[in-house]
């Protein structure tokens, strides 16, 4: 069965690096994605391939687990929930506009799941909330 993807993206002004190294520190989460209420790594290596963490989210009492399953520093950041019926993964992708950055964040699905990703997807894509990430980063600057 084909992968599906669904993608939003936004450009931010900040520069690549720190743009990369906020949205990869799971501690900043709770301050943009509306679904965490705090993370936690459950590995000593976090920023790898394979580290994973755990995050709390609201009106759930337990955890959600989700594994780094790709790290390219300033380029590119994938993470799959892996305590879950549907495993999606969210792929985040950095690319340099000067001192700015475009950050393009998409969630995929494989197997029988991928026919639910147009619908599915953008609802877990909303989770992501790139204009909050915006505002915030660019009011603190």
């Amino acid at each position: 069965m084909k992968k599906q993807t669904v993608e939003q993206q936004i450009e931010i002004d900040w520069p690549i690096r720190a743009l990369f190294n906020y949205v990869c520190d799971i501690h900043n989460n709770a301050t943009w994605q509306a679904q965490v209420d705090q993370a936690e790594w459950t590995a000593i290596d976090h920023y790898c391939t394979g580290a994973r963490y755990t995050c709390l989210q609201p009106g759930r009492a337990r955890p959600v687990t989700y594994e780094v399953t790709e790290h390219t520093p300033y380029h590119r950041r994938s993470v799959t929930r892996r305590n879950a019926w549907l495993q999606p993964t969210y792929n985040m992708e950095f690319e340099p506009r000067g001192e700015r950055t475009l950050l393009r964040v998409s969630v995929s699905f494989n197997g029988p799941w991928s026919l639910m990703a147009p619908w599915y997807a953008g609802k877990l894509l909303a989770a992501y909330d790139l204009p909050r990430l915006k505002q915030i980063l660019e009011t603190e600057n």
